[in-house]
């Protein structure tokens, strides 16, 4: 009997993901220095934890952004030491833009 496209698309999912385009993640207040982190959620358990990246992402008062602790289960997504004080920090990622998860063999 053959797979219905859920069974087929969580089979996939646990060796890659690509998701959060057109996405805005943000920090309401910032102080100059301060850094800022959003859990990231896979869909599905990958089959080991995987390499983490992205595309096209913006930072706006941040001066870096980056993964961290990525386990099967989903990563961080971290933005690194705010530049100034600011009541609209965010990371967007476009339309284009995305983040991926990758446990390949």
């Amino acid at each position: 009997m053959p797979r219905s496209y859920g069974e087929e698309l969580a089979l996939c999912q646990r060796y890659y993901w690509r998701g959060h385009e057109n996405s805005i993640f943000n920090q309401f207040t910032t102080a100059t220095g301060q850094s800022a982190s959003w859990q990231i959620c896979f869909p599905i358990e990958m089959r080991v934890a995987p390499t983490v990246s992205f595309l096209g992402i913006t930072t706006s008062h941040f001066g870096q952004a980056l993964f961290s602790f990525p386990s099967k289960l989903g990563a961080r997504l971290l933005a690194l030491n705010s530049q100034v004080a600011a009541s609209d920090a965010h990371i967007t990622i476009p339309i284009g833009g995305y983040l991926e998860a990758d446990a390949e063999l």
